[in-house]
């Protein structure tokens, strides 16, 4: 494991699990109890910034890139079977033994699918914007933005094609996104962290699938709270509102305002709630 910045920032650690090299960023306070977090598709653990700073005076916050992510390595296979095992196998590796977890869009997924699998490990669980059913409208406004333009002139460039995609982000927010998951090309110009063949669905995947999904969800143990985005196109508000039907530890935040992507559209209220939920355990 190495470390590569000093104390008082986050550090910056790499640890390897299940033959692949995950960046882990760590927030510091390990008195406080461990939250873990997960990002979302195209996104890195510094997407968690805004919320790592808010809750790093309680809690120890811990992110990581998921395969394929940031600064992690990219792999053969993709999809929520496997990074469900890579939860586990980080966790390990940081020595992590029973956590929060908080998990958005991807991450959420990945994050109700492994508190199922090991809720001896999770004691309490977030869930932001996502569900065993998704809406056809987002998955359709996704891979249409992961097929788009890929290699920009600079950072500035790069913004301006993500400020098009969602125009509800907070501008330090999506900036802060943006410039983080950026790496340079050979020709001077810059292009996405993330690996292609992620983007593009060109790898195999191991998918856990949505009658399967909904199998973990009823079969969480673990108190749960579901953040949806008034304006989301991924989790529609009867399948958000089915999810708490059907989970009697689960309650159902909706935050006015935000789209899919509440961590960056409404950065205060998607903290409040967190901290909030957090503090109650």
């Amino acid at each position: 494991m190495t470390e590569t910045v000093p104390a008082t920032d986050p550090l910056d650690r790499t640890v390897e699990a299940r033959g692949l090299r995950f960046h882990v960023v760590d927030w510091g306070n390990p008195a406080g109890a461990p939250v873990l977090f997960l990002h979302g598709f195209s996104g890195h653990a510094r997407t968690w910034d805004h919320a790592a700073r808010s809750l790093r005076d309680g809690f120890h916050v811990v992110a990581f890139d998921q395969r394929g992510h940031g600064d992690s390595d990219p792999a053969d296979t993709y999809g929520s079977r496997l990074m469900v095992d890579d939860v586990d196998a980080v966790a390990d590796a940081l020595g992590l033994d029973r956590f929060a977890l908080v998990g958005a869009s991807m991450g959420g997924v990945n994050g109700y699918c492994f508190a199922a699998e090991h809720p001896e490990r999770v004691e309490r669980l977030v869930v932001i914007d996502i569900g065993p059913e998704v809406d056809r409208r987002g998955i359709e406004r996704i891979m249409a933005n992961a097929s788009g333009e890929s290699v920009f002139a600079d950072a500035d460039a790069a913004y301006e094609r993500a400020r098009t995609e969602n125009p509800l982000a907070d501008e330090a927010m999506l900036r802060n996104r943006v410039e983080r998951n950026l790496r340079p090309t050979a020709d001077g110009r810059v292009t996405w962290k993330t690996d292609p063949a992620m983007r593009d669905f060109t790898r195999p995947r191991e998918e856990i699938g949505r009658d399967r999904q909904w199998e973990r969800w009823r079969a969480l143990q673990c108190p749960t709270l579901l953040l949806r985005g008034s304006e989301s196109d991924i989790l529609a508000a009867d399948v958000a509102d089915r999810m708490v039907a059907e989970h009697s530890r689960a309650r159902l935040v909706t935050i006015d305002g935000a789209s899919h992507t509440v961590t960056m559209d409404r950065p205060v209220e998607h903290d409040a709630a967190i901290r909030e939920f957090l503090l109650e355990g």
